[in-house]
């Protein structure tokens, strides 16, 4: 590779596999494309193949459209669970004679002695959204959404970092959803339907059911996730109703979202890249890990959180229904409250995360 050790190299750190999923490569490549853009190159190092080629599948598959340039280079005394294997051949290939090369790092499984022979020969950057230390670095990243009354409490966990960059407005997006300015329509009338990749409860059937039986003259846009189990269901449901819209495999997101006026979204990034597009939403959880992210947007009022669909009851289910159907029922009637939902929501996150988080690393 060309450049090794050079200041224009910016090396990020990260991996992703079945067990630790595709979260950490998917915000790294939304940043590698805002810095590639600031004319940097951008050299991946991951732990083994796994890391290697899901990065190569997801730089083709998400970012559809979009050519990326970066070199990936596989460490070869490297675990993804055990980062200070690696601290001697980071050593060798980063230590520059002229001035330290800047690595970002993204992985659960860092340590303060990791972090300590690393500052030694890079400047550090990291992404953090655990808050389980006060890591020293030259530059930190949390994009928690933070309601006012904590913003003290995060500036506090964060006393040894050169530079913090916290709150929703680093969260790092794909470009589709960068500098995104949208007008609402005045009528609501597509309805976009997401739980992520999975469905394992089956509420995408339930809800669109139940918005189809209301009479609302709705079109509902389903996105159907690669691990749903019960597509036989849905597909059954369209041929009874032509306005029940299914999508598989959505590799771009945004221009679906745009043509939709309303959302019913799994609590995940989707929330975040609806804010960033301004498209009023209300968020389920079907996961412990979604509860507080679901509970976090309704206490800052971007986005209500109508409950857990973990439900045994019927009665329970029904009760989140309701709260579904009342909310959309109120924008529909009232479209300011549409508009209002969509100005706290554009205000919370701007779609802009990963151009700013390049640019603070280019100034590192």
């Amino acid at each position: 590779t060309t450049g090794m050790g050079s200041d224009s190299v910016i090396y990020i750190r990260t991996d992703g596999n079945s067990k630790i999923a595709t979260g950490h490569l998917v915000r790294c490549l939304c940043i590698a494309q805002a810095l590639e853009a600031l004319g940097k190159s951008v050299c991946f190092l991951v732990s083994d193949d796994d890391s290697f080629s899901l990065l190569k599948d997801l730089a083709a598959s998400v970012f559809c459209g979009y050519t990326f340039s970066f070199d990936v280079k596989i460490l070869k005394n490297s675990c993804y669970d055990n980062l200070e294997l690696e601290l001697e051949e980071l050593g060798s290939l980063l230590n520059s004679p002229l001035d330290k090369p800047i690595i970002f790092v993204d992985s659960y499984f860092v340590t303060e002695h990791y972090f300590a022979c690393l500052g030694e020969f890079a400047k550090v950057a990291y992404m953090d959204d655990l808050r389980a230390s006060d890591y020293k670095v030259d530059l930190l990243v949390n994009y928690d959404v933070i309601p006012p009354a904590r913003e003290q409490k995060y500036e506090l966990s964060y006393t040894n970092a050169g530079i913090s960059l916290l709150g929703a407005g680093y969260t790092p997006l794909r470009s589709q959803f960068q500098n995104q300015d949208i007008t609402l329509r005045n009528k609501i009338e597509n309805i976009l339907i997401t739980t992520g990749g999975s469905d394992p409860y089956d509420f995408t059937f339930t809800l669109s059911k139940y918005l189809l039986s209301l009479e609302l003259a709705l079109e509902l846009h389903v996105v159907v996730g690669r691990l749903f189990k019960n597509t036989d269901s849905l597909e059954e449901l369209t041929k009874q109703y032509p306005s029940l819209h299914l999508h598989y495999n959505v590799g771009d997101m945004a221009s679906l979202m745009k043509q939709c006026d309303y959302a019913v979204s799994a609590a995940g990034t989707t929330l975040y890249e609806l804010c960033a597009l301004g498209i009023p939403a209300v968020s389920i959880s079907m996961a412990d890990n979604q509860i507080p992210m679901s509970k976090t947007f309704a206490e800052v009022d971007a986005v209500p959180y109508v409950g857990d669909i973990r439900v045994q009851k019927n009665e329970d289910m029904d009760f989140i229904l309701h709260k579904i159907s009342n909310h959309l029922i109120s924008l529909c009637e009232d479209s300011s409250k549409a508009h209002l939902q969509h100005t706290k929501m554009r205000r919370l996150i701007d779609g802009n995360g990963a151009i700013k988080i390049a640019e603070e690393l280019c100034k590192l």
